[in-house]
């Protein structure tokens, strides 16, 4: 019988800049390193501390995007070697405060901006989802593809309330108001520190949880996500993914993480 002591994490990924771009302003995390180059991985590690995934976006048409998004994930891991007890809110104030100072000492950074969502999981294998801004977390199993997180962004605020149309909501999400109110962690000093959601599950064998950046779900509904996830393997599924976005157009940055346990 398996205990959790024995319990197997198996991830597959990709990061790549799409179409349009010539600089990939994603960054993954993958247990201890920062990938932003073009490429596919694989991996399986053994569950005896605990390890940490994660997707980064930075923010366009802000300052240094793709720095951005490099450095928030660099930063993150930082903290938690430093301070690797800390809880999930308790981590956001001294990470952002870690980003004012990067943004002090280089100038470039300054009101640069990105997304996360990171998967935290313990030795026993319960997982904490956290994140914020628009990328995005999914629980796959038997009954199907499940929402894990909001988007963060204004338009998408404001859409809940149904007073809007799509049109409005997207002009909206291009001005300079728009960008500034999204739920974003910010290199300034003047911006606040962003909120976060939090959702905790730990996966059965044969469940799977997905992280993506919006150039995922830019072109892929939930079915067509769905439907790249029906296999056991899991570089054959990222690939799916992939492939599936480039082949709808791929206009922005795309990143998945696919994680498994056994």
């Amino acid at each position: 019988m398996t205990t959790d002591k024995n319990l197997t994490v198996h991830y597959a990924a990709f990061t790549h800049s799409g179409k349009l771009y010539q600089q990939n302003q994603d960054a993954l995390l993958l247990a201890g390193t920062v990938q932003q180059k073009a490429g596919f991985w694989q991996g399986q590690f053994s569950l005896n501390s605990r390890l940490r995934f994660a997707v980064a976006d930075g923010a366009g048409g802000l300052p240094s995007a793709a720095k951005a998004s490099r450095l928030l994930l660099q930063e993150l891991m930082s903290l938690d070697q430093t301070q690797p007890a800390l809880l999930p809110r308790q981590r956001v104030i001294p990470l952002h405060h870690r980003l004012v100072k990067a943004c002090q000492s280089q100038r470039a950074l300054h009101n640069a901006g990105s997304t996360l969502i990171t998967a935290e999981i313990a030795v026993d294998g319960q997982i904490i989802l956290w994140h914020a801004g628009d990328s995005r977390g999914y629980h796959y199993g038997f009954q199907g593809l499940r929402h894990l997180t909001d988007d963060h962004t204004l338009a998408y605020c404001l859409s809940r309330f149904g007073n809007h149309t799509k049109a409005h909501l997207q002009a909206l999400a291009n001005t300079d108001m728009g960008q500034a109110l999204d739920n974003l962690f910010i290199f300034s000093q003047d911006a606040e520190e962003p909120f976060i959601g939090l959702q905790r599950l730990k996966l059965l064998p044969g469940e799977l949880l997905l992280l993506v950046s919006d150039g995922v779900t830019l072109y892929l509904s939930d079915d067509a996500l769905a439907a790249c996830l029906t296999g056991t393997d899991l570089i054959a599924n990222v690939r799916q993914i992939y492939e599936e976005v480039m082949v709808a157009g791929a206009e922005d940055n795309l990143s998945a993480v696919l994680i498994a346990m056994n």
